[in-house]
């Protein structure tokens, strides 16, 4: 793999150095020179930790984002219901009071099943308390680093003390070169040993580093998906079982004008027979001579087809009469 590619060339490396003639202890007793292999896995570990710690710190974040899109959600269900309450059509009434009740379904943190509440405590359990194990292993391994470095001091300062006492020819069994390698075997043991320690956790670190950041980042798209399904699969209890209403773009302003006109033109041939009409007299004659009537609820019965009007549009048909001719011939 490409980590042990990486480690296979700074060992390569630190072995070459030896043999041109920096012996491969040089590196714990001269203070300007570094070991790669050790300087290589320390930066990478750096890079691991500082990734774990952007997603930790964004993880608030982007619960809050959720907090208030759900939110709104909730208020503008609570908005419709309100809005709706006083209709006269009941299914109306009846379908508003199902958009709030699904909304509540999503968005209410207090149900332990609901679609916010779920996301948390997955959150929680599946992302967010094994980063923060993570790091907090990372600030413990960083205090060991910085011990390693203190015994490293510790371990270059006996080695001047026995070099000081052979420059000046001591002999062995002289009592300050017996203390000066005392020292040193004392610490060269201590840093043995945490520097042993540190090692194998950078091992295993830079073995599974990429195995825990992909997990991460496919448990946090795994987590999104299965909120966004979930709120999907509540509203659609709240949708009709057939999409028969017109759409929005179909009752604006300019196309319902012509409409208007139409009912205006007639009525006008009417009053120039009959004379002093009023609106109830308006009304009945609206709903006794209403040209398109036929053709209205034909087309509420038959739902416009995307593609034939996206072809429609673009060969450069207005949008409103294009939905007319779709539903008048059953898109064909």
């Amino acid at each position: 793999s490409n980590r042990h590619k990486r480690l296979a060339s700074r060992a390569t490396f630190a072995m070459s150095s030896s043999d041109q003639g920096v012996g491969q202890s040089e590196w714990f007793y001269r203070e300007e020179l570094a070991d790669p292999v050790y300087e290589g896995m320390v930066k990478d570990f750096t890079e691991f930790h500082q990734a774990l710690q952007t997603i930790h710190d964004h993880m608030d974040g982007f619960m809050e984002g959720v907090d208030h899109f759900a939110q709104g959600v909730q208020s503008l269900a609570d908005c419709a219901a309100a809005s709706y309450a006083h209709c006269h059509d009941k299914r109306l009434v009846s379908d508003s009071c199902r958009l709030r009740a699904v909304a509540k379904q999503i968005t209410y943190k207090d149900a332990p099943h609901s679609a916010v509440s779920k996301l948390q405590q997955n959150l929680e359990y599946n992302l967010v308390a094994p980063i923060k194990e993570h790091l907090e292993n990372a600030d413990r391994l960083r205090k060991e680093m910085e011990k390693r470095q203190r015994r490293l001091q510790e371990l270059r300062s006996a080695k001047e003390m026995v070099d000081e006492c052979l420059r000046r020819n001591l002999g062995e069994h002289e009592h300050n070169f017996q203390m000066a390698q005392q020292e040193f075997r004392i610490a060269h043991r201590h840093f043995e040993k945490v520097d042993r320690h540190v090692f194998e956790w950078l091992y295993i670190l830079e073995e599974h580093r990429e195995d825990i950041l992909d997990s991460s980042l496919q448990t946090l798209k795994y987590l999104q998906y299965e909120f966004f399904a979930q709120s999907a699969h509540a509203l659609s209890h709240a949708l009709p079982d057939q999409m028969d209403f017109r759409p929005m773009g179909d009752m604006d302003p300019e196309l319902l004008r012509t409409r208007v006109c139409e009912i205006d033109a007639s009525m006008v041939e009417s009053e120039s027979i009959i004379a002093d009409v009023t609106y109830s007299k308006r009304l009945v004659q609206c709903l006794a001579h209403d040209p398109e009537k036929d053709d209205d609820v034909s087309s509420i019965a038959c739902a416009v087809d995307i593609l034939s009007l996206s072809s429609l549009l673009a060969q450069g048909f207005e949008e409103g009469q294009a939905r007319k001719a779709l539903r008048l011939h059953d898109n064909n």
